[in-house]
């Protein structure tokens, strides 16, 4: 694949965004194994990303949105210099923006490949930026759908929803990398078990739904919450360790838990979830326990690697099953590690990713 160029049209900086890290990121490696040269082109500056999902700040935000339609459009110009153009998610967050989706697709013949890994036709915005909900470009996504020449979908529920506009959608799940990266496995023989959940800060409203019901479960069977995020959570819990998240420490903060939460609401827009938490757990030989929706089902199968949960008294009655049997977690654990490297590992899907580079 030597002298393959390809510019990676994304909204965040490098290294900050989970979708992207684990989509598009953890694939370097591989495209310098094959010669591949690569760009990526954020639609935020580095500036702007950490002020982007907290309230206020509106003019910074303006200025750095403006800023970005012009590194945008100064990119067509140097569009001539690639071979395959990948936009991961959208080419910019504002719903102004279909006639560069239009010269793009249509106008500078590229090969464009538009990727996707959460429902992004449906509404959803951070609670910081909800005022900005009808300049989010929700319908752009349906028409990059039908514009790009090969479209990428997280899961299945994603692809069904593609193949509606483009008859060339193709799955390639969320992965890790089991060799160098998620290459450990928690040790679930331990007196001392912890409950743990990952994520965003636009994401802790569903741990916090639930944190009642680990409330009533802790008098009779004690454990640490650790909560690993980007924002520090407000948790009525007896027992909390908070963990700013960080790129560095991020294995080994993870394998604190014994037991990892995913809890989502059952909603339309969640049917696109990618399982990313599940996945990290699972590769990392720590249980999962989820709600049964999106991909989670099919990443815990019929509770065969972790438990599915339906409602709260549910959520009590299994984490305490699973507190109580170090057996049966450890069962659980070690089917999970085999199963992620067979399916959700880069390097099960690194034929299919480098395929995609190839078509024309």
């Amino acid at each position: 694949m030597e002298n393959k160029r390809v510019l990676f049209l994304v909204p965040y900086p490098h290294g900050v965004s989970p979708s992207q890290r684990f989509r598009l990121e953890l694939y370097e490696a591989t495209m310098q194994e094959e010669g591949v040269e690569y760009v990526y082109a954020p639609f935020l500056s580095e500036s702007v990303y950490p002020i982007f999902f907290e309230p206020g700040n509106t003019f910074k935000k303006a200025l750095g949105i403006i800023s970005g339609y012009f590194r945008r459009y100064g990119q067509l110009f140097r569009m001539r210099r690639y071979n395959v153009v990948w936009v991961h998610r959208e080419t910019a967050p504002m719903a102004l923006f279909p006639f560069y989706n239009f010269l793009l697709t249509k106008c500078f013949g590229k090969n464009v490949v538009f990727e996707m890994d959460d429902a992004v036709w449906m509404p959803n915005v951070s609670s910081a930026n909800a005022k900005f909900q009808w300049l989010k470009p929700f319908k752009n996504s349906l028409r990059m759908m039908k514009w790009a020449k090969t479209v990428v979908c997280g899961n299945e529920f994603l692809r069904q929803k593609a193949l509606e506009y483009n008859e060339n959608a193709t799955l390639l799940p969320t992965g890790v990398d089991t060799a160098l990266v998620h290459n450990q496995e928690q040790n679930q023989q331990s007196e001392h078990v912890r409950v743990g959940w990952t994520g965003s800060h636009s994401t802790l409203p569903y741990l916090e739904k639930i944190v009642p019901i680990l409330k009533e479960l802790y008098p009779t069977r004690p454990f640490q919450l650790v909560v690993i995020s980007d924002v520090e959570p407000q948790l009525d819990f007896p027992d909390v360790n908070y963990i700013p998240w960080n790129k560095i420490t991020e294995i080994a903060d993870l394998l604190r838990f014994h037991i990892g939460l995913m809890p989502i609401p059952n909603k339309e827009w969640t049917e696109g979830k990618c399982g990313l938490k599940i996945i990290q757990y699972q590769s990392l030989g720590i249980v999962p326990i989820a709600s049964p929706f999106g991909v989670n089902k099919e990443l815990i199968g019929n509770n065969e690697r972790g438990l599915l949960v339906n409602d709260l008294n549910d959520w009590k009655n299994k984490l305490d099953f699973l507190l109580r049997n170090e057996g049966i977690r450890t069962s659980y654990a070690a089917k999970c590690r085999p199963f992620i490297l067979e399916h959700y590992s880069i390097q099960s899907q690194r034929d299919k990713f480098l395929h995609l580079l190839e078509e024309d």
